[in-house]
């Protein structure tokens, strides 16, 4: 019976971090891309003296480098590619404030990343 008890135990500690130790490290990534896209809108709107209407306007004029910045490393499926892109994150600007946040469901128990900073004058 030892042997049985050990083995659930291995089981028990191989499933462990794939469900609560990793997500806090997925979860500084998924910032990290958030400040990549922060910098991305703020390149834009020093080019552009406007913001894009969407995060898909930043893939298609060259501004993001790798598509899979736009995926939250938390969400399962494909990454984004230039034939299918897709993107876990928002960006709202109210009074002159930029928002660049997960989608509610990005992570579990309602977790959101979430940057904000002020519009630049051109």
């Amino acid at each position: 019976t030892q042997g049985v008890s050990s083995a659930a135990s291995d089981v028990y500690k191989r499933q462990l971090p794939a469900n609560g130790i990793r997500e806090p490290t997925k979860r500084i990534a998924c910032w990290s891309n958030l400040r990549q896209l922060q910098f991305m809108l703020e390149q834009y709107l020093a080019d552009e003296h406007s913001l894009p209407p969407d995060l898909k306007t930043l893939h298609d004029g060259g501004y993001l480098s790798e598509p899979g910045t736009c995926v939250c490393p938390t969400r399962s499926g494909p990454a984004a590619s230039p034939e299918a892109f897709r993107t876990d994150y928002l960006y709202t600007v109210e009074n002159d404030i930029v928002t660049l946040a997960d989608k509610p469901d990005n992570h579990p128990h309602g977790f959101v990343n979430k940057i904000s900073f002020p519009l630049s004058s051109p």
